[in-house]
C-alpha cells in the first residue's frame, strides 16, 4: 500500500536518477532524496524519536524542509510543519496545541 511516507521509496525505485527536486539551481534526483530522507530519519531514531512521536519543523520551503518532513515520517513520528515567520507567541501556541 502506497502511503505518504513511502512516496519517496516508490521514487527511488521507480525513477532513481530523475528530478525529484528543483531548487535555485540544484537539483536532487529521487534516489538522493531518498538517501538523504534515510539519514535524516535514522538520525532523529538514533536521538529518541520513536513512532507516534510528534516533531515540529521550522524551515522555509525548501530541500531541507522536504527532506526533515519525509524523514519524520519514514521515522514513524508525525510531523508539524511551521512557517519560520510566526511569532514566537504563535509557534509556542501551535507547538504546544500540537504536542510538538
Amino acid at each position: 500500500m502506497l502511503s505518504l511516507a513511502s512516496i519517496i521509496e516508490e521514487g527511488r525505485a521507480k525513477c532513481g536518477d530523475r528530478p525529484a527536486l528543483h531548487f535555485r539551481d540544484a537539483t536532487i534526483s529521487y534516489a538522493r532524496l531518498a538517501a538523504l530522507v534515510d539519514s535524516f530519519a535514522a538520525d532523529l531514531m538514533t536521538r529518541g524519536v520513536h513512532a507516534g512521536d510528534r516533531i515540529g519543523i521550522l524551515s522555509p520551503n525548501c530541500p531541507a524542509a522536504v527532506v526533515a518532513y519525509f524523514g519524520g515520517l519514514r521515522a514513524g513520528a508525525t510531523v508539524v510543519p511551521c512557517n519560520p515567520l510566526l511569532k514566537s507567541d504563535e509557534l509556542r501556541y501551535m507547538w504546544e496545541d500540537s504536542g510538538v
